[in-house]
């Protein structure tokens, strides 16, 4: 790579190369662009975006709290990362830590997309909800048929 390239040039190719998934070479221009404190967040955040699609779930995990944990994004796009690291966290069935980042998006948005739907599944409240509800019903019917 050409060392004379700023870090927004790294971190658009970097993006360029990704979105045509040439993952190899889109982490070298990223972690270049990684290394300007202004570009720390959105480099990590396109690592590992990277890093899952090559199937690195460990790494883009990580890279994806190292986003998180940037001073560079805004407080939008802070919270947009992890409720996207939940999401993934979830997909891998790594329910408490998925939890962890809902609950964080929770404390910063609360009204924030799913947040408080995804946390109550999660939580199990949602399908005790469901049993309740259905042993509810079957004890009104059951009644009915008493009477």
């Amino acid at each position: 790579m050409d060392t004379t390239q700023s870090a927004r040039e790294y971190y658009e190719q970097g993006r360029t190369l990704r979105q045509k998934k040439l993952y190899d070479q889109a982490l070298e221009a990223l972690r270049h662009a990684a290394h300007h404190p202004n570009y720390a967040g959105q480099s990590q955040i396109q690592v590992g975006l990277c890093l899952r699609a090559m199937g690195r779930h460990d790494e883009a995990v990580t890279a994806l709290w190292e986003a998180a944990n940037s001073s560079s994004l805004s407080q939008d796009e802070y919270t947009h990362v992890l409720y996207l690291l939940g999401q993934y966290l979830e997909s891998l069935g790594r329910s408490a830590e998925a939890i962890e980042a809902y609950n964080w998006v929770r404390q910063e948005n609360p009204g924030f997309r799913d947040v408080e739907i995804r946390i109550k599944k999660l939580c199990g409240t949602e399908r005790t909800q469901t049993v309740d509800l259905l042993q509810f019903g079957r004890s009104l019917i059951g009644k009915l048929a008493r009477t």
